[in-house]
Order: structure tokens, then C-alpha cells, then sequence
């Protein structure tokens, strides 16, 4: 009988797994033959990821995106009207977002944050800039 030791401040790793589709999952032993592979494999498909996204990335490079132009009355005037004060991360994700629409390379952003953190507007004002 093999034993995998968890430090005890992460008895939260470990868990229960039923499988997909209701089968039953296929185990392996450790350090085994066949985990061998499959980590063989896993390692061979990840590579291949990050080379589709190497490459990718590096066409978006060569590519000439659309620029927005700088804010309008009309966008400032949407601007006002929400009611709430902007965060200061808020109001530094809306600059970068506007900083990104308005130059020529395609915009490559991410935003992310807490529910009830603002998410939804800064997204609105780049949807009215664009």
C-alpha cells in the first residue's frame, strides 16, 4: 500500500472525486508506470499550449489594432451620471482600459475583482467609449 503524506494545514487539498459522467475515475499507483505517462502526456499537451499561445500572441504583436478616439462631452456626460464614488482601483482600471482602447495595438486585458466592486462599470464605459 503506497501513502501520500499532506501537511496537515492542507487537509483541505484533499477531496472526494466521483468521476465524469457518473464512471467510476481510473487510479494509479504511485509512482507507477501508467501516472508516469499520463504525466508524460499532460507535460507534452501543455507545451504545445504554450507554444499556440507564444504564437499567437506574437501575431497579435504584428497586428495594427482599431484606436478610439479620446473621451467626447457625451462620454463624460454618461460619466457623471453613475451615482457612486469610483474606488481608486476602480478609477486607475478605467484609465488603463481607456489608455488600451485609445492606442492602436488590440487590447489585451483582463479585469477582475470582488462581486459589488465596480466590474460592471468600468466594462459600460468601454462599451460607450467603443
Amino acid at each position: 500500500m503506497n501513502k501520500l503524506y499532506v501537511p496537515i494545514d492542507r487537509l483541505d487539498l484533499i477531496q472526494k472525486y466521483t468521476g465524469v459522467g457518473g464512471r467510476s475515475p481510473a487510479l494509479d499507483r504511485l509512482g507507477g508506470q501508467s501516472w508516469g505517462r499520463t504525466k508524460k502526456r499532460v507535460r507534452r499537451e501543455m507545451e504545445e499550449m504554450a507554444v499556440e499561445l507564444l504564437n499567437l500572441y506574437a501575431a497579435r504583436k504584428t497586428v495594427e489594432g482599431f484606436s478610439f478616439s479620446a473621451d467626447s462631452v457625451w462620454h463624460r456626460e454618461f460619466e457623471t451620471a453613475f451615482p457612486w464614488t469610483l474606488t481608486p482601483d476602480q478609477a486607475r482600471a478605467i484609465e488603463e482600459v481607456k489608455r488600451d482602447l485609445e492606442s492602436p495595438n488590440p487590447m489585451d486585458r483582463l479585469l477582475c475583482g470582488d462581486v459589488g466592486f465596480g466590474k460592471t462599470e468600468v466594462a459600460l464605459r468601454a462599451a460607450f467609449k467603443s
